[in-house]
């Protein structure tokens, strides 16, 4: 077995003998090369200069880094059969299929696009238990619906794609066609990972402690976050959720201060700092004493989710409209719109909170009035025609 790296992202394009066979041939397991990563030839060069004969073309999943390299191989082998499982089987048959289309947007790379579609569709569609030339298809969703492993019995080896990584990490569930059950975060289970020490007082109040950070950090980037939720949001992922700037959720969606739920206080990671502060303190006291959930709806009544969408596969889309709005704005003017609404949430008074705002428009006007076009990311001055 011989591994190449290819395509945009550098994936693992794996190159497999086929034992006992009567030519040289061999299994091309994910080929990514492409021309937009300038190794379109890579793949086909190897065989041609080990001899080999492709005879199959294995995906492990159809997710674009790993199938931008189909067609030089197809086309240089035109008998080999390309192999997929049937749940991604529209991936390839209308390239770009569902999945890859919101996964592109998902990375901010519309320019792959092209490539993805010039892909041939599948020969061969497999599922649980079906042989590749001796390679026993596992179904292995969650990475994607059609994610598969390959293993081999008499050679002892898997081939896990993005099912399971070396190191020991393994491959996001969080995009379109992954593992929805796990919805958007459903907390920590402390009783999972902690070390001796941090099983202490002190050791766990240092834990602790840097749970918290996590939300500081990010009510303290100068970027606004937007957090798409989807199912479950629970515990620390609803702590995730509040402190974010921006919430969309799924109709399927559900919240909850679950900390109550497993013994230990309802307020926990800034629960009790920005709950209050977004659907008042009445309904924030019943949350965090109760653990109860509620739904898409009464987050959207309360004022905790600008947005409700339909299912999962328009999360993506929604955050990345409202993303491009604001991305079209003066970076200058979204950090010192966020920073005023930061600080005006705890402002002492009216006085204080009008002190900001006319702190920042006066940076605003003369960062403006000295601003010319090499210094304008967005491409318009700030005087406009409005008439």
């Amino acid at each position: 077995m011989h591994v190449i790296r290819t395509g945009v992202f550098g994936v693992n394009t794996l190159i497999v003998e086929i034992p006992g066979a009567d030519r040289k041939q061999c299994l091309v397991v994910d080929p990514a090369a492409c021309p937009l990563s300038r190794d379109e030839t890579k793949i086909t060069d190897y065989l041609k200069a080990k001899k080999l004969e492709c005879a199959g073309i294995v995906l492990t999943h159809s997710h674009f880094d790993h199938i931008t390299g189909i067609a030089p191989v197809k086309s240089a082998f035109p008998k080999s059969q390309i192999f997929i499982h049937e749940a991604e089987a529209v991936e390839l048959s209308s390239p770009p299929g569902p999945m890859n289309q919101s996964v592109l947007q998902f990375f901010g790379a519309p320019e792959i696009l092209s490539e993805v579609a010039k892909q041939p569709a599948a020969d061969v569609l497999v599922r649980e238990g079906s042989d590749i030339f001796g390679w026993k298809v596992i179904h292995t969703p969650g990475h994607s619906p059609g994610s598969i492993c390959l293993y081999n019995k008499n050679e002892n080896t898997l081939i896990s794609g993005d099912t399971l990584f070396d190191y020991g990490g393994y491959g996001r569930t969080d995009m379109y066609g992954g593992d929805e059950a796990k919805g958007f975060c459903a907390g920590l289970d402390v009783k999972q990972g902690l070390d001796e020490y941090e099983q202490t007082v002190p050791g766990f109040y240092h834990y602790q402690v840097k749970l918290g950070e996590l939300e500081w950090y990010i009510a303290k980037t100068p970027q606004p976050w937007i957090t798409l939720i989807d199912n479950v949001s629970a515990g620390g992922g609803f702590s995730l959720a509040m402190c974010s700037d921006i919430r969309v959720c799924t109709k399927t969606a559900r919240f909850s201060c679950f900390y109550a739920n497993v013994g230990i206080g309802g307020c926990d990671m800034s629960s009790s700092y920005f709950l209050p502060r977004l659907i008042g303190t009445g309904r924030a006291y019943e949350m965090m004493l109760t653990g109860n959930f509620i739904n898409a709806d009464e987050a959207w009544n309360l004022g905790l989710v600008s947005k409700v969408v339909e299912d999962r596969a328009a999360l993506v889309p929604a955050g990345l409209e409202l993303a491009r709005v604001i991305a079209a704005k003066d970076p200058m003017a979204v950090r010192l719109t966020k920073e005023a609404m930061r600080a005006n949430v705890d402002a002492a008074g009216f006085d204080n909170a009008l002190q900001v705002e006319n702190r920042n428009q006066t940076l605003m006007i003369a960062h403006n009035v000295n601003k010319d076009a090499s210094q304008d990311p967005i491409g318009k001055y700030w005087i406009e025609d409005r008439t």
